[in-house]
């Protein structure tokens, strides 16, 4: 390590700074001090002058070793320093800083820092010189960003994933579900129907697409507690495939005539229709279902049997 970071390693070792408040454009980096800020950027002009051979012999090998040091606080000071050596006809420093930049970004889970980053990579920048390496900086970062959207997604905490799906551009939404597909917890459903609620009318479809198909494929006790979802679209859903498959659910069903949703009480009463071989007792409209559901539980003592 080189005396200057060497030097402030120790300072912070001996008087341990207190917690910082997250830096405002990126919660994951803390806010650096003043001091700190100006380390950075002195250490980043440094090894600019280095790549560009302004600096020689063991003041350049310095300048390199402290860049290399560099912490993932310094993130900010390398995006300033990438965009000013982009505009460089050297190419070194461009590429260097490029490299150091992606090895903060691609490791980090901020979707804020990586949607500051792709927003700010190579603003300013006009010299023509360095527009492939924005651009695979840029690249990278998408592809980054769609990683971490879709493992937070997938992770535990279902609240986080639902806000995730919600704020994710559309293109993103797409391989999130079919991600979720693979997933069997029972919250995947009501992400699955969120999905559904999209503005863009193909991920509607494909997401209730989704919907069918998995439940398609669910076991019998599944689907059965499928009935009660708290989705009204996942129990409507739920009741067509128990409907497919001809289940013998006359109390399950029944049940549902009461629900809240009056096309999950219709979907009911269709799949009742069908197990009683064409027997209709409504309901008609919503003011009926309590006793529409008195006559099938009427009917269905009797067909039990």
């Amino acid at each position: 390590m080189n005396a200057a970071l060497l030097c402030f390693a120790l300072t912070l070792h001996q008087n341990p700074a207190p917690l910082r408040p997250p830096h405002p454009f990126a919660l994951s980096l803390p806010t650096p001090t003043d001091a700190e800020v100006k380390l950075y950027e002195k250490i980043i002009d440094r090894f600019i002058l280095a790549d560009i051979g302004k600096l020689q012999g063991a003041e350049a090998k310095k300048a390199m070793d402290d860049f290399k040091q560099l912490p993932a606080a310094a993130f900010f000071q390398l995006l300033e320093g990438f965009n000013r050596a982009a505009d460089m006809e050297h190419s070194c420093p461009a590429v260097l800083l490029a490299k150091k930049l992606s090895s903060v970004l691609l490791t980090s889970s901020d979707l804020d820092l990586l949607n500051f980053a792709r927003e700010n990579v190579g603003v300013g920048v006009k010299a023509k010189r360095h527009v492939n390496v924005i651009h695979d900086l840029k690249s990278s970062l998408l592809f980054r960003r769609g990683q971490v959207q879709r493992n937070n997604l997938l992770a535990p905490n279902w609240e986080k994933a639902s806000k995730s799906l919600a704020a994710a551009p559309g293109q993103s939404v797409f391989s999130m579900l079919a991600e979720l597909d693979r997933r069997q917890e029972p919250e995947v459903y009501a992400l699955i129907v969120q999905g559904t609620l999209r503005p863009e009318k193909e991920l509607q479809a494909f997401a209730q697409a989704l919907l069918k198909k998995r439940l398609s494929r669910e076991s019998v006790g599944g689907l059965k507690t499928l009935l009660e979802h708290a989705s009204a679209e996942v129990r409507r859903e739920a009741i067509a495939v128990a409907q497919r498959r001809k289940c013998r659910w006359g109390d399950d069903l029944i049940a549902r005539l009461r629900d809240d949703d009056f096309d999950v009480v219709q979907a009911a009463r269709r799949a009742l229709v069908q197990l009683s071989q064409g027997q209709d007792f409504g309901p008609e409209s919503q003011t009926e279902q309590t006793a529409a559901a008195e006559r099938w539980g009427s009917w269905w003592k009797t067909a039990r049997r």
